[in-house]
């Protein structure tokens, strides 16, 4: 068993909205960190947008999976989720159950009440 803190996916939300800003601001504190592995699912473009305005000082970090990230402050990892920045193979992972959990838990599946992409906040809060 690993003592790494947990993985968690943070999706931008509306890309006119207050999620990037948010986001960027929460990766500026090296604290975050301590506590989460997180990564970033969305349009690198919008969260490039909000980087520049906020903490120019940041890296985007794109990844095909979480085990690439690398989960350090001064970096934000992303999963490009726009149809026009992510390979074929990422979209198509999410789209068909995601990234497995753990062996023992089952991927949610948007097959089964897909969410309009690549803006799946927004479909959890309507």
């Amino acid at each position: 068993m690993t003592n790494d803190p947990p993985l968690i996916g943070i999706t931008l939300g509306d890309p006119v909205g207050i999620g990037p800003e948010i986001i960027v601001k929460a990766f500026s504190d090296p604290g975050l960190f301590q506590t989460a592995r997180p990564l970033v699912l969305g349009d690198i473009k919008v969260l490039s947008r909000a980087r520049d305005m906020l903490a120019p000082s940041l890296a985007i970090h794109p990844i095909d999976t979480p085990a690439q990230g690398k989960f350090s402050p001064g970096t934000i990892d992303i999963i490009p989720l726009s149809e026009s920045e992510a390979s074929g193979s990422t979209i198509s992972r999410i789209r068909n159950g995601g990234f497995p959990a753990s062996s023992t838990s089952s991927a949610w599946n948007p097959r089964a009440s897909p969410p309009p992409w690549p803006w799946p906040i927004m479909w959890w809060i309507c």
